[in-house]
């Protein structure tokens, strides 16, 4: 079939008397817009095969994740260009979607607005953001970003973040600059998922315009490289602790940086300072608090507080590894793990009594 556009002129028309016709919206065919404007529609020169969208979901969700698959894979062939083009959509919504849309829309005699119908099957205003809000461009072009060639069993993988409050998530998540690259857009909705299936949360998902990300009242960071997705939550709970909850302390073997602090203030005589405060002071100094297990920590700094009574300032050498196979992100976890080999000294600029302890900081995203 040729789809059909409606006219430049006949757009103009319906939007401008929308007052008087929007009650139309309500009957079971299009066919009065032919009573209103002599033909109002048009064939284009896009052809595509008969195909209906999904109408038989008792969750909306669901049924607008199918319908992306549905929509995309019969009209991927159209451009961007004419993606955005109302006039396409306008006279798709006023003929073959025209069922859809009273089905997806659940307008009704007490619920029908005119600004229902101008956002529903028309573009209320230019820009990106109204291609998802309007229910069919909304279809085409998140599967336009989700869309993966590249994987023959199941392109449309990404779509599972999207199957809970579809048209929320989409309309915050999509609005942005970022989800021009589908590459970025399919690892973020990727991380989502697996957050959600990870955490058990339910995913109040806000986004907002300088591009932060916020799920469940906690930010989080997602970043992209080499064909990964990498999610955090900003902000989440760092503890040093004497084993590493994934594996032994023997696969944290490949190398991942330096860390040296050279002066940690106490203000007074480290020997006037219980160790359980001392262990306190060097734990936020490295960056976290102590968790379960630091008595060789405990017993290192009680060995400087008795070697060196009248310090009055600490400072350590760290060597930092990461686990040998998994990195430093433990997925199962979704906790970063790293090995510090620490030499800890009595006196700032690594001078005075020095004593070695292997520590290890839990950086929980949980």
């Amino acid at each position: 079939m040729n789809l059909k556009f409606m006219k430049e002129d006949a757009l103009l028309h319906f939007k401008e008397n929308l007052k008087y016709n929007y009650k139309n919206y309500l009957l079971d065919s299009a066919d009065w817009i032919y009573e209103k404007y002599e033909n109002p529609l048009e064939e284009s020169r896009i052809l595509a095969s008969d195909f209906s969208l999904d109408m038989t979901q008792k969750e909306v969700s669901i049924g607008d994740c199918n319908n992306v698959r549905i929509m995309y894979k019969n009209l991927k062939h159209i451009s961007n260009t004419q993606a955005m083009d109302e006039r396409l959509w306008a006279g798709l919504s006023h003929s073959i979607f025209w069922d859809y849309l009273q089905y997806r829309t659940k307008i009704n005699e007490e619920k029908i607005t005119e600004n229902k119908i101008l956002f529903s099957y028309f573009f209320k205003r230019g820009g990106k953001r109204i291609l998802v809000i309007n229910p069919l461009t909304r279809l085409w072009w998140v599967g336009r970003q989700v869309y993966d060639p590249s994987n023959e069993e199941d392109p449309f993988y990404a779509l599972e973040f999207l199957k809970r409050d579809f048209s929320t998530k989409v309309l915050n998540l999509f609005s942005y600059n970022y989800t021009n690259n589908p590459k970025i857009v399919r690892a973020i909705l990727v991380a989502l998922a697996q957050l959600e299936k990870e955490n058990n949360i339910t995913n109040v998902l806000e986004v907002y315009k300088d591009g932060r990300i916020v799920v469940d009242g906690v930010p989080i960071e997602i970043s992209y490289e080499n064909n990964n997705s990498n999610i955090r939550r900003i902000g989440s709970s760092v503890y040093f602790k004497g084993n590493p909850d994934y594996g032994s302390g023997s696969s944290y073997s490949k190398y991942y940086s330096n860390e040296n602090i050279a002066d940690v203030q106490l203000r007074r005589n480290v020997s006037s300072f219980a160790t359980a405060v001392l262990v306190w002071i060097m734990s936020e100094a490295m960056g976290g608090v102590p968790g379960k297990a630091l008595g060789l920590l405990s017993a290192a700094l009680s060995f400087i507080s008795s070697s060196d009574p009248y310090s009055t300032a600490l400072s350590c050498k760290s060597q930092i590894y990461v686990h040998k196979t998994q990195g430093a992100y433990i997925a199962s976890k979704f906790t970063f793990i790293y090995r510090y080999n620490t030499m800890l000294y009595s006196r700032t600029n690594y001078g005075g009594t020095s004593q070695y302890v292997v520590i290890y900081k839990h950086n929980y995203q949980g």
